[in-house]
């Protein structure tokens, strides 16, 4: 480090740790951050005089280490961030296409004023006829569709718990989901890819092992872009001797 201050920036990756067979899994990033914090502790330890004229006074002192916070926020939230933020796991969303014939229509009980459950989602097309198959009814003026959740409204011209026939087609639904609060602790390597804008040098900064968990309530209508704050504590894993390290090497 040939500066003689530091003023910091980097990309942080991480290595989730499988919280069943303690394997490390997949390299993910790089992430922006806002935070990338390491605190060493110590709890001191003194001896107190009782001598006649320095009693009170510390004859002896000594301090002893105690286990290190690491703090590390989030500024980018996506998939994986997001997982984090909720505790969560993830999995995969594969929902097929599909078309409802006439001829099989859905029989549905209809609740009015009240939205009622179709058994797929994403609809592309609805068309709704009362249980004879005679009468056609309007959408906007005796029903509404939900087609993105697959939710049936009656809001006139039906009666109440009457039965309609309900046919059309629906996509095709990708992506991930991720099941909140289902793991009680995020175990992960940290790896901060930064530099000194003081000498212009590399400092990669490493957490073996980061105990961390969400410290923040994560709000899905904040009024400002979210972070996602997590503290905990840096682990020193079996066949380490150090629980975090900074490498500050003389050239990019």
């Amino acid at each position: 480090m040939a500066a003689r201050g530091f003023l910091g920036a980097g990309d942080l990756y991480v290595r989730r740790i499988n919280p069943l067979t303690g394997a490390l899994m997949s390299m993910y990033g790089p992430y922006e951050v806002e935070k990338f914090e390491y605190k060493p502790n110590v709890e001191s330890k003194e001896k107190m005089s009782k001598g006649r004229i320095t009693y009170g006074q510390v004859i002896e002192s000594v301090n002893l280490p105690k286990p290190a916070e690491f703090a590390v926020t989030f500024g980018e939230v996506d998939r994986e961030g997001l997982t984090l933020a909720l505790m969560g796991s993830q999995s995969v969303i594969n929902t097929p296409s599909g078309t409802i014939a006439e001829g099989a229509a859905l029989s549905v009980v209809v609740d009015l004023g009240g939205w009622v459950e179709l058994p797929h989602q994403n609809w592309e097309t609805v068309v709704v006829k009362d249980a004879t198959g005679a009468t056609t009814y309007v959408e906007g003026t005796h029903y509404l569709v939900n087609y993105r959740l697959g939710w049936l409204k009656v809001i006139s011209g039906i009666a109440d718990a009457a039965t309609v026939k309900v046919h059309g087609a629906y996509n095709a639904i990708s992506g991930t989901r991720i099941s909140a609060s289902t793991v009680n602790e995020i175990r992960a390597q940290f790896v901060l890819d930064g530099i000194n804008f003081a000498d212009k040098l590399p400092c990669i900064a490493t957490v073996w092992e980061g105990i961390v968990a969400p410290d923040t309530a994560f709000d899905f209508l904040a009024d400002d872009f979210n972070s996602i704050p997590l503290t905990g504590r840096a682990k020193t894993p079996v066949g380490k001797t150090e629980p975090f390290f900074v490498e500050l090497r003389d050239a990019a």
